[in-house]
């Protein structure tokens, strides 16, 4: 009932103002009392109890009641006797009421030993009257004032209002000629034709956008020449309200460049207000910091976007962009951006972020241009977030690509499940230059005319995990090392201490992975590409090598090889590198055998690479699954180039030749239980062993007895560990392999006494 009672207040409020509610019944908060006595059905006088007078309005215009008995019903709605009676005077607790109001009738409400309620509502009958007020209005509110009522128009209304709470109706073209200031306090609501045609030099001031209650989809201002409107808080704007059609065949560039200078420093939010394609035939500059750009789920074209352009992101060519970012914590976000790779001789950019700190462009799809995003000019934490890049000419590029550059260009950029697919000339992402603390985590990378991933020459410090690189014309996933500084060609930065991790690459034209030194006359002190981390990663059905790797302390573990082409992992001048729990299977086609692992010294164009050295190669597998003459591989694993290593614990199987080649002959080299053929049919052993019946003689405390145990395949110099099956007293047994084949076994004495060992096995196995 609390709300009911409170509700007509409210609504006159707001709908009828101070007018209109002295034509209405009066109301209280909380009107209620009891009667003082019982009265019968005829009674139009009644008193309520001392002080209930108090509680309901005098009524300059009479008002309803309803009178029940609260004794019995807690509510009057549930007494099926209640009446609802008219008050029309009232003298300190006692009413002058018309009986039977409402379709009521009236009752006697004087049944011995009840109590009688009486309540003001609000009923039907007040609703009605509400009703029939607000019809018979003109239109007019209160606080509310046109500006086409003035004879100096908007700019005069602004004035009369002043810091009064106050709307100004804006129902027709209202021309600007002298800056307007309005105050926080007033509102603009459009109707009709309503805008303000701002002239240049002109200016007109809000606190925010909001004080302008009007559609987002229509045109409310007007600018010509230098004339515009600005906001002091930050708030909501739509290119619309300049004048943006979003038809696809005007040029929107200078709507949309409006509403975004229109904000404050602190920035605020650019709705392009739904659907439709926004043409724009120059660049968006966002400037402001704190920018959203809410483009989805519109369409931006820049088929004919001209200007200046930024220089030096593209060797020296420039380049335009859709949305050109230097404002720092910018969000750009939804929709699309399409057009041409290059108009007038400008290559085109859909956004292009320089410079700028926090900037963030998610849920975007940009395709058609010379590339999606690119990010320079030291820009720092830069953030890609669901971006879909396809059929551009270049994907993701980070770090500017001049003839000479300088450190750095992108700091700290984050690629969180973005697409990179379909350019037909480059990559899917490619560090152009100086990109430091790179982090890709998920995301596609495919059908690229270059590379998947590209970290040549510019990446430094980076994390690359759970993407999918497949189907590249080059290769999935590309590292080098160049100069970082330099006049050859293309060498202009690094890449090094990368971690990759459970990434997919497949299908990809030529190499699954490479990392490697181009010119090693370069970096002789270095030797390879420095400090990797690669686990977990699966590269199979590639041109080339799954993977080619020339590492230098670094580990390769837990990675997959599976039906490349060429060969599966090869290992070229790698140095301190661990390279554990690797798998490597079925590579080659038919007449091209290839190997699972391939030990060689990397290509260069300079300089003398060392072979590979200092290498950890444990508890690797790899051979061919197949049998018989399909078997495509001559041998599973070839260390023709490595030395002062260990190799252990690896098992190579099913190869058509060899499982194992080039073992032997390599200085430091500690090749050690392993599995594998070393010639087909023959075991590639470690592991020796012979035995023969042997009865020792009876021995007397520290005396000895010698015999010999033919051991076939042990040679000088393996160890050798001996038994005999009926000796349990303190004797000690020992061999060493005294000549090829055959192990020399000496029996000695120590119990204490005399020992006569009964017949017994002796055997030995000797270790390489």
């Amino acid at each position: 009932m609390l709300i009911l009672r409170i509700l007509p207040t409210v609504l006159l409020a707001l709908l009828v103002g101070t007018a209109a509610q002295a034509a209405l019944p009066p109301i209280e908060n909380d009107a209620m009392a009891t009667l003082s006595a019982g009265y019968d059905s005829t009674a139009t006088s009644i008193t309520l109890t001392t002080g209930g007078g108090a509680k309901f309005p005098t009524p300059s215009t009479a008002y309803n009641v309803v009178w029940w008995n609260c004794t019995d019903y807690t509510a009057p709605h549930l007494d099926p006797d209640r009446e609802r009676v008219r008050v029309t005077g009232k003298t300190t607790d006692t009413l002058t009421i018309v009986r039977a109001q409402e379709g009521t009738s009236a009752v006697n409400h004087d049944t011995s030993g009840k109590t009688y309620c009486l309540a003001q509502t609000f009923s039907k009958a007040y609703w009605d009257a509400l009703a029939a007020e607000i019809g018979g209005s003109t239109g007019l509110i209160n606080d509310l004032v046109d500006a086409s009522a003035y004879a100096g128009g908007f700019s005069e209304a602004v004035t009369d209002v002043g810091t009064a709470v106050k709307t100004i109706r804006l129902s027709n073209d209202q021309p600007i000629s002298a800056n307007v200031t309005l105050h926080a306090n007033t509102v603009v609501e459009c109707t009709g034709s309503g805008k303000l045609s701002i002239a240049t030099g002109a200016t007109v001031t809000a606190v925010r956008p909001e004080q302008f209650r009007c559609a987002r989809h229509r045109q409310i201002f007007a600018l010509a020449g230098t004339g515009k409107i600005v906001f002091s808080l930050a708030g909501t704007v739509y290119p619309a309200w300049w004048g943006a059609l979003g038809d696809g065949v005007a040029d929107d560039g200078p709507e949309i460049q409006a509403a975004h200078d229109s904000l404050p420093a602190a920035g605020g939010k650019i709705d392009f207000g739904g659907g439709g394609t926004f043409k724009s035939n120059n660049e968006i500059l966002l400037s402001k910091s704190d920018v959203v750009v809410q483009l989805g789920p519109a369409t931006l074209n820049i088929a004919n976007i001209a200007g200046a352009g930024t220089s030096n992101v593209h060797t020296t060519d420039a380049v335009l962009a859709g949305f050109k970012v230097t404002g720092a914590n910018v969000k750009v976000a939804g929709g699309r951006i399409t057009g041409v790779p290059t108009v007038a001789s400008m290559q085109t950019i859909g956004v292009l972020i320089a410079g700028a700190t926090n900037a963030r462009v998610g849920g975007l799809q940009i395709s058609g241009l010379f590339a999606c995003v690119w990010i320079g000019g030291d820009a720092v934490n830069p953030l890609l977030q669901n971006v879909d890049c396809g059929s551009n000419s270049y994907g993701v590029e980070l770090g500017y690509w001049p003839t000479t550059s300088s450190l750095p260009q992108v700091n700290r950029p984050t690629l969180l499940n973005v697409r990179a697919h379909n350019s037909t000339t480059g990559d899917g992402v490619h560090c152009a230059s100086f990109t430091y603390d790179l982090q890709m985590v998920g995301g596609q990378y495919d059908q690229n005319a270059g590379h998947g991933l590209n970290l040549y020459p510019g990446c430094e410090r980076g994390m690359v995990i759970s993407g999918v690189f497949n189907h590249n014309a080059k290769s999935g996933i590309y590292g080098a090392y160049g100069p970082l500084t330099g006049t050859a060609s293309g060498k202009l930065g690094i890449a090094k201490r990368i971690t990759l991790a459970n990434n997919f690459i497949a299908a990809n034209s030529e190499w699954g992975m490479i990392v490697y030194l181009p010119d090693y006359s370069l970096f002789s002190s270095v030797g390879g590409v420095e400090e990797w981390t690669i686990t977990g990663n699966i590269s199979q059905g590639n041109g080339y090598a799954c993977y080619f790797l020339d590492l230098v302390r670094s580990s390769f573990t837990g990675n997959l090889a599976r039906g490349c082409t060429e060969d599966g992992i090869v290992l070229a001048s790698v140095q301190d590198v661990q390279i554990a729990g690797n798998q490597s299977w079925d590579h080659g086609t038919g007449g091209n055998n290839r190997p699972a692992y391939l030990f060689q010294t990397a290509p260069t164009t300079g300089g003398s690479p060392p072979d590979n050295t200092r290498v950890t190669f444990v508890g690797n597998h790899g051979g061919d699954t197949r049998s018989g003459g399909s078997r495509t591989v001559n041998y599973a694993a070839n260390l023709a180039n490595i030395t002062n290593s260990t190799v252990s614990a690896n098992v190579m199987q099913n190869a058509a030749t060899t499982d194992w080649q080039n073992t032997t002959g390599h200085a430091g080299l500690v090749f050690a239980q392993n599995i594998g053929t070393g010639t087909i049919g023959t075991a590639y052993a470690f592991r020796f062993s012979g035995a023969a019946t042997y009865d020792p003689p009876s021995l007397g405390d520290w005396e000895r007895a010698t015999t010999t145990v033919t051991v076939t395949g042990a040679a000088v110099g393996d160890r050798v560990t001996c038994g005999h099956s009926t000796i349990t007293a303190a004797m000690q047994v020992t061999g060493v392999v005294s000549a090829a084949d055959t192990a020399t076994v000496v029996i000695l004495n120590h119990s204490g006494g005399t020992v006569d060992a009964a017949s017994g096995t002796l055997t030995c196995e000797a270790w390489r």
